[in-house]
């Protein structure tokens, strides 16, 4: 009796293990599904909501799952490749404008855009484009 009870315990054990193994490849899964989704939508228009439509899971459950993942906000990240996306634009062989370079980086507003990238990289496009030239 002694061997069967510790027998199914162990069996037990293991069950859960993997039960939590799962729940973790999940999570990492919708995780990079969010990643995967901002690296290609980034010149668009992107909300959390639109990130987990296909993986049919609540925004704010996977915002807080990609918080802990990631350690930083679904916006943060966001932000992040609209920021690179646009330093690339900027130093890139065209010389587009910085309306242009807004509109493809994801911002309609130019001001807006021209605000959050001096936030990010503590300069204006102008000057950016200036310095990294």
């Amino acid at each position: 009796m002694d061997e069967l009870k510790t027998w199914f315990t162990a069996l037990v054990a293991e069950a859960v293990d993997r039960i939590a193994e799962s729940r973790k490849t999940g999570t990492k899964k919708a995780v990079m599904d969010i990643v995967g989704y901002l690296q290609t939508h980034y010149g668009k228009e992107v909300s959390l909501y639109a990130a987990t439509e296909a993986d049919y899971l609540n925004p704010a459950y996977l915002s807080r799952l990609y918080k802990q993942e990631t350690g930083r906000t679904f916006n943060e990240y966001s932000s992040g490749i609209r920021m690179a996306a646009a330093a690339r634009l900027l130093t890139g062989p065209e010389d587009y404008k910085i309306s242009n370079i807004a509109n493809l980086s994801g911002y309609e507003n130019v001001t807006y855009f021209m605000r959050k990238f001096k936030e990010h990289d503590k300069m204006t496009p102008s000057e950016y484009r200036r310095t990294h030239a």
